[in-house]
């Protein structure tokens, strides 16, 4: 049932990029919230409401990490050195790409950092603590 389930999601082959994209919400495992954004590039977490603003695309990158792309605002999730997260136009930067730990931890691979979520969405360093921790939801 889980394998159809994950073929009606939302997929498809952008042939002009050669990118797989999939929809997702993404529910911190500590809180429960989940990862929003607006049109002003802001990031945070919140109850779940269904709506676009907490869908993200994934997509592959070419430099083998993912971007992920609000659906809502077209805007692509984005960090700095600092921990501050955000969304900007998509630009081709490093800040841009995110990998996986364990299917769980969303890393920055330009900083290394963990996407979390505790008061504020920022990315830490990464502990392993739940805060840390994003379950993938279709």
């Amino acid at each position: 049932m889980l394998k159809i389930l994950i073929f009606l999601v939302i997929i498809s082959l952008t042939q002009a990029k050669n990118v797989i994209e999939l929809v997702v919400k993404l529910k911190n495992v500590a809180t429960g919230k989940y990862l929003d954004s607006n049109e002003n590039g802001n990031v945070y977490a919140i109850d779940a409401n269904n709506g676009d603003y907490q869908k993200w695309i994934i997509e592959n990158d070419e430099n083998n990490g993912i971007r992920l792309v609000n659906l809502a605002t077209n805007r692509t999730l984005d960090s700095d050195a600092n921990g501050n997260v955000y969304t900007l136009a998509a630009n081709g930067g490093n800040y841009q790409v995110w990998g996986y730990y364990n299917d769980e931890e969303l890393i920055n691979l330009a900083t290394d950092r963990v996407l979390g979520h505790n008061s504020l969405v920022r990315t830490f360093v990464r502990n392993g603590m739940n805060y840390q921790k994003w379950i993938q939801e279709f």
